[in-house]
């Protein structure tokens, strides 16, 4: 099964926390943080992807 739902998060944080409701909800769900690792991924029917482009002050 290929993926039917995906998240593409701006940060760490937030991905794992929206992976963490996925997973609560009973939702199989990848975790990664390249891109590229989309496709290696086997039969999960949603993938959240955390980028690190959130920009923080300071």
């Amino acid at each position: 099964m290929k993926p039917v739902f995906g998240v593409v998060a701006d940060d760490l944080t937030g991905g794992m926390e929206t992976a963490a409701m996925l997973i609560a909800a009973g939702i199989d769900c990848a975790f990664v943080t390249d891109p590229e690792l989309v496709a290696t991924i086997g039969d999960i029917p949603a993938i959240v992807v955390a980028q690190q482009n959130a920009r923080h002050p300071g």
